[in-house]
């Protein structure tokens, strides 16, 4: 609940045209004084040469100090006659998030190297995999290291949600619950890599189910799930459908994003007969294919949209529609509070008529 900075207002400012005035009647009575001391006749001056002639005697503004004194005593008084205060704005954001459970498959074609352009694979085919690999270029070029990246922006631009992460493989696990630690689930994500599940093959229904059950107890009214998978369900026990079908019945919204080429060859990394790393180029066929009509039929029935990126920029683009469909909604209250400034202007003015008066009463008695 930040405070903004304190600004002075005034409740009845029209009391500073009492200024002006003040000020005129000020200089029309001195006009007047001085005019009348003029025209005075006496008898004989005589007596009155004879008097020392005093500083207090000799200036003009030294004789009138005392009224300049009330003057100023008045025109403080107006000031506090106008009610100064300043108010401290304070304003608190309360937000209705959404409720996302992020899930990114890691099977092992996810590290297949089919999002980048011609020229690039060129490149990578002469470095050595095990080299390639250990440096973590992977991380940048593979489907996973891009998918990685393009989940980090989206966290990093819904700070207003809660998000958990569910990753899988032969069997899914959650690597991050719920929660609105945005920096904390970054580093999760970043942590994630192709040996964080080591059971094979793919169990889209299971991450499914693990996703759900984070969000089934979950109170927002707006709860999805985003899974991002390259293949197709072969292996765990819930079918995908089905899965689905309980995600309707509990108001959970899924978005489908399937990832790589639908033809032609790939670059994926594969063990040779000694075991080190090599690259194989793969064509795609249909068993390395995403299944487009079970995440289709997913999506739909829940209320979500299919997505399929065959480049980096594609799923980039889709994230970004997702993060403006689902929008967080922010509502601000702002209030002031006032604090009364009026009292040391009116002690001032007091203290300061105060002053005038013993002048008057004192030091300047011989100049009235």
């Amino acid at each position: 609940m930040p405070s903004l900075h304190p600004d002075t207002i005034w409740l009845n400012p029209e009391f500073f045209g009492l200024i002006p005035l003040l000020v005129v009647i000020y200089f029309f009575k001195w006009w007047r004084s001085e005019r009348k001391l003029k025209g005075m006749s006496y008898p004989d001056v005589a007596k009155f040469k004879a008097f020392p002639k005093t500083i207090w005697m000799k200036s003009l503004f030294v004789r009138r100090l005392p009224d300049l004194i009330r003057l100023i005593a008045l025109c403080t008084l107006v000031i506090a006659l106008a009610r100064p205060r300043w108010g401290q704005a304070r304003q608190s954001t309360e937000s209705q998030g959404v409720d996302i459970i992020l899930g990114l498959d890691v099977s092992g074609s996810m590290d297949a190297l089919d999002l980048l352009s011609p020229s690039q694979l060129n490149k990578i085919r002469n470095i050595d995999p095990d080299d390639f690999f250990k440096s973590g270029r992977a991380d940048v070029h593979s489907r996973l290291g891009v998918a990685k990246r393009v989940l980090d922006d989206f966290i990093a631009n819904r700070p207003g949600d809660r998000m958990g992460l569910v990753v899988f493989r032969g069997e899914a696990q959650t690597q991050s619950p719920l929660t609105t630690d945005g920096e904390v689930l970054r580093k999760l994500l970043k942590e994630v890599d192709r040996e964080s599940i080591t059971v094979p093959r793919t169990a889209i229904g299971d991450a499914l189910m693990v996703a759900i059950t984070r969000l089934k107890e979950s109170p927002s009214e707006e709860r999805l799930i985003i899974l991002l998978t390259d293949g197709a369900n072969n292996e765990g026990t819930v079918q995908p459908l089905k899965a689905a079908s309980v995600a309707k019945a509990l108001g959970i919204r899924i978005y489908t994003v399937g990832v790589g080429k639908r033809s032609g060859q790939f670059l994926t990394p594969g063990r040779s007969f000694f075991g080190n790393l090599v690259w194989n180029l793969v064509e795609a066929d249909e068993e390395s294919q995403v299944d487009e009509p079970v995440l289709r039929k997913i999506a739909a029935e829940t209320g979500g949209r299919y997505y399929r990126a065959t480049k980096k920029a594609e799923l980039t683009k889709i994230y970004d529609e997702i993060d403006s469909l689902e929008k967080t909604e922010f509502k601000e209250n702002q209030w002031v509070q006032y604090h009364e400034q009026f009292l040391p202007w009116l002690s001032l003015a007091m203290i300061i008529l105060i002053l005038e008066q013993i002048m008057r009463w004192t030091w300047w008695r011989s100049t009235l």
